[in-house]
């Protein structure tokens, strides 16, 4: 029979809390994996545009001993090779919508998926009975893949009722608006290829978020404000679970990472909303997570599949999420979401004026200056058609320039929805 080895007791999916992002846009990057560019033209509501892609995560499996002590990680082709077939799975949930209709179950939306059946798609389905003109053919999650790869999907939002005009101002959260954002569990089934055996060996699941766009991808909320002491998720989660520093191995780093790409203090916030769980669990989120005894105290943020439910990190979140983005006014709210940069002297725009710093929002490219307050993205619905046209800021040179921004946005993007 195939194996990993004798001395191998525990085997883990790592990251342990992955991120993907989505977009309308076909093509993707993956996390830690430097893309040429964050964005690609695309062809959207029969227009070429210049939009932000989705952000994939790839999971994968690594092998500890009974003791915790790490051994090593395996990517698929060497899973492959061991003679071992690996079928991921995946359960997510959006619960946005029934939280704003008193957490009625009817309005979740609930899909799973196998990597062997239909390409590992995640459709995700209401109960019937829901008064929600929900697609007949479902929402796309994403896709978990045979190799591992999370890639989310390219909904925007869907209507309660079909052909409903979307207000152009007012709230957080609505229950006519479904976005694609969802979380869950993920975890690996592991085959003997040749005598049909399941692998007997204990796998630790990991757990997925699908979250909006990061516009930002060299910035972190703590260097953003470090001056005011602001947390990641990554620090949160360490100060609230009381977690042991991350172990010095590749799978532990590479956790936190992705963690750390995350903000925590927001409410809502962007990836993952606490606050509203926190006080179902009388703020204590422990029980949600793995003990320490069950990962061999190497300090890792788990979530308990048997504890914890699919959704229970976005249904706080704004839904829809784009609702999320307009409404904030405050100054570079979050490293995902910018407010101000510096405007990129080589990406050969004529800029109007001599003032270096650029409002992110802003309608026309060229335009200088961080008060646009009246020739900016404004309402809902120019958030849900044009965010993922905005700029990418990258660190260049100690500074933070936008970049991939090349075209105004359309003709009366202040007012127009």
């Amino acid at each position: 029979m195939a194996g990993f080895g004798s001395n191998v007791e525990l085997l883990k999916v790592h990251p342990a809390i992955g991120v993907a992002r989505l977009s309308r846009n076909e093509d993707f990057y993956v996390f830690g994996e430097e893309p040429d560019a964050y964005k690609s033209v695309q062809d959207v509501d029969g227009e070429s545009v210049n939009i932000i892609k989705r952000q994939a995560v790839r999971f994968f499996i690594s092998s500890y001993t009974s003791a915790g002590a790490y051994i090593r990680d395996y990517s698929a082709s060497e899973i492959d090779a061991m003679g071992i077939d690996a079928v991921w799975m995946s359960k997510l949930c959006n619960r946005k919508i029934s939280e704003q209709l008193g957490r009625d179950p009817v309005y979740e939306v609930h899909g799973e998926s196998r990597s062997d059946n239909h390409d590992g798609r995640i459709v995700g389905r209401m109960d019937a009975s829901a008064q929600f003109d929900f697609p007949a053919t479902g929402i796309e999650f994403g896709q978990l893949k045979s190799d591992g790869l999370f890639l989310p999907s390219q909904v925007s939002v869907i209507p309660r009722v079909a052909g409903s005009t979307m207000p152009a101002f007012g709230g957080l959260h609505t229950a006519e608006y479904l976005d694609g954002t969802a979380d869950g569990a993920v975890t690996v089934e592991l085959t003997d290829r040749a005598s049909g055996d399941r692998i007997g060996i204990p796998v630790l699941p990991a757990w997925v978020v699908v979250a909006p766009p990061d516009f930002a991808p060299d910035q972190l909320d703590s260097e953003v404000y470090a001056h005011s002491g602001r947390e990641n998720l990554d620090d949160w989660l360490v100060r609230q679970l009381n977690m042991p520093a991350a172990a010095n191995v590749t799978a532990r780093q590479f956790d936190r990472r992705v963690l750390e790409n995350c903000t925590s203090d927001f409410a809502p916030g962007i990836e993952a909303s606490f606050g509203r769980l926190l006080s179902a669990m009388g703020g204590n989120l422990r029980p949600l997570f793995y003990s320490s005894a069950a990962t061999r105290g190497m300090g890792d943020i788990r979530l308990d599949p048997a504890r914890a439910n699919p959704g229970d990190m976005t249904y706080g979140l704004c839904s829809p999420w784009q609702y999320d983005f307009r409404a904030c006014g405050c100054h570079f709210w979050a490293a995902q979401r910018p407010d101000t940069a510096t405007r990129d002297d080589d990406s050969g725009i004529a800029w109007e004026g001599d003032e270096r710093t650029i409002n992110w929002l802003r309608q026309f490219v060229a335009e200088t200056g961080p008060d646009v307050e009246a020739r900016r993205l404004l309402t809902n619905p120019q958030f849900v058609n044009y965010v993922e046209r905005l700029g990418i800021l990258r660190e260049i040179g100690g500074e933070i320039i936008e970049t991939e921004r090349d075209a105004d946005m359309p003709e009366g993007g202040a007012t127009g929805s």
